[in-house]
């Protein structure tokens, strides 16, 4: 992958030569066993001026991943690191970190199953002077047939956070409930949490409770499948610092329309969310989406490509009206998924 940049709108604008060579790679030693990374390496030359030095770096960055998967269990180990002069222009990561983090899942019986994890983060490689490590273990358990009912399901969830380093200690607790049913014909959704922020030397001491509730239903029309929803939620954060409670409030509703026979899906969604502040500026934000989803037959060949379209209008209203502005954002395309893959008809492996 390479990009390259010619030409300056200013004399002082940086120009780069980017080079990316990446390799990813999947193993699968036993049963049950799988190692799968990605590995990449850059060289950058750039130049701060036109009467700079130019400079050229390499940087890697790494990914391995280990799945281990037998009986009820199944663990899961990644461990990444991205060196502090890694650059790509044209892909997603970020620089001068590394991280851990281990995840166990085991299925305690048919309905319950528990979820355990921890990840370690770090940054400022190069730095040890400005480095921080943050430590974040979290438990968690899922049930089914709650209640004994057939579509009932539970979640419910504790993490923690801790972050050590230069600037001072965060303690950051997270605690969340959710559970879905099925009531008559209507689908329902709802998510209680609860999160604690606390920093040392009593700078930060922050209460965050929020609610959220969904209900939608799923109507056949002949060829046409209808899919109304409502959503609404909360939001106070408490902080004890400053002594102020704000309030978030959003709400919208949506329509999905779908035409199984043509391979037509499509989604309309239209919201407002408020926020009220006894010390900050109160806003007011009217939200609308649109999207358009085909899959026609003649490109059947292609591997299920998809014709897209989306649209969206964020209007935002501040009690400081010169901040009021909106967003208005519109996507069109065609998607072509490519796979590629060697070996007999029935038995098939995928690049």
């Amino acid at each position: 992958m390479r990009s390259d940049d010619s030409d300056r709108q200013a004399d002082t604008d940086t120009l780069y030569n980017n080079n990316i060579y990446s390799l990813d790679y999947e193993y699968k030693p036993i049963k049950g066993l799988t190692v799968r990374g990605e590995s990449a390496f850059s060289q950058t030359k750039n130049q701060a001026g036109v009467n700079e030095i130019k400079h050229t770096l390499f940087g890697n960055a790494h990914r391995i991943e280990t799945i281990a998967q037998g009986g009820p269990s199944r663990v899961n180990l990644v461990y990444e690191r991205v060196n502090p002069k890694f650059e790509t222009f044209l892909g997603s990561a970020s620089q001068d970190r590394q991280k851990a983090s281990a995840k166990w899942k085991y299925k305690y019986s048919k309905n319950i199953t528990l979820n355990s994890g921890f990840t370690w983060f770090q940054n400022s490689l190069s730095n040890s002077a400005n480095r921080n490590d943050n430590y974040k273990p979290e438990l968690g358990v899922n049930i089914k047939r709650l209640f004994n009912r057939k579509y009932s399901e539970a979640d419910i969830s504790f993490k923690f956070d801790k972050r050590t380093g230069k600037r001072p200690v965060n303690f950051d607790h997270y605690t969340n409930l959710s559970y879905r049913d099925r009531l008559g014909f209507v689908d329902m959704d709802n998510n209680f949490g609860f999160a604690q922020y606390r920093t040392s030397g009593n700078a930060r001491n922050t209460y965050d409770f929020n609610y959220s509730t969904s209900l939608g239903t799923r109507h056949n029309l002949g060829a046409v499948v209808l899919k109304p929803s409502i959503n609404a939620g909360s939001n106070f954060i408490e902080d004890e610092i400053l002594n102020k409670i704000d309030k978030i409030i959003e709400y919208s509703v949506g329509l999905g329309m779908d035409i199984p026979k043509h391979k037509i899906t499509s989604n309309f969604k239209f919201g407002q969310n408020i926020l009220a502040s006894p010390q900050g500026d109160c806003s007011n934000k009217l939200f609308t989406s649109i999207s358009f989803y085909y899959k026609p037959s003649f490109l059947g060949k292609l591997n299920s490509s998809t014709i897209f379209l989306r649209a969206s209008i964020n209007d935002f209203n501040f009690e400081t009206r010169s901040r009021n502005f909106a967003e208005k954002s519109i996507s069109m395309g065609l998607n072509i998924p490519i796979d590629l893959f060697v070996g007999k008809k029935d038995k098939v492996e995928r690049l």
